[in-house]
């Protein structure tokens, strides 16, 4: 099981109906099975200060940048990282994530001459600027954790599909 890839390490006992002719990407698909999830089925927190503890300091330098929000940038794909939305991974107590503003997307076909740099000037910008945007937990929330979780429950139950 260790040799497959993450997205099949749910087992069918776990409830996931994998076959073999379901597309990757065939959202629908993935939306009921993550929606059929119990909470013993999430590890909520996988980098773990043990798993942290044993990785070369190349990898763990600058990890603040880790919860930055920013764009991560490939030629002409640009992806928001957006980590206040999974604060529990980093051992914070979750938060009401920030708005998300949606950037446009652009196909490079027929654009073989495109100055990728010029075109995303501003979403360059909004990466040099990364540290500058590191999401920590939130003041509202306090420390107390069942106060946090029940506010972001509530949020989230209003806006999540059913």
């Amino acid at each position: 099981m260790a040799d497959c890839p993450l997205g099949c390490r749910w087992t069918n006992a776990g409830g996931l109906r994998f076959g073999a002719n379901v597309r990757t990407t065939d959202i629908e698909f993935y939306r009921d099975e993550l929606d059929q999830q119990r909470a013993s089925q999430i590890t909520w927190r996988p980098y773990t200060d043990a798993i942290i503890d044993v990785l070369s300091t190349f990898y763990v330098q600058g990890s603040e940048v880790r919860r930055s929000r920013t764009t991560l940038i490939c030629f002409h794909i640009v992806e928001l990282h957006m980590p206040d939305r999974v604060l529990r991974q980093f051992g914070l107590l979750q938060h009401i994530p920030i708005h998300v503003k949606t950037i446009r997307r652009i196909t490079s076909q027929g654009r073989p001459d495109e100055d990728w740099v010029h075109f995303h000037t501003a979403h360059i910008e909004r990466w040099r600027q990364r540290l500058h945007a590191i999401i920590d937990q939130h003041p509202i929330v306090g420390d107390d954790p069942v106060q946090a979780t029940s506010i972001y429950m509530e949020w989230y139950w209003q806006i999540t599909r059913r």
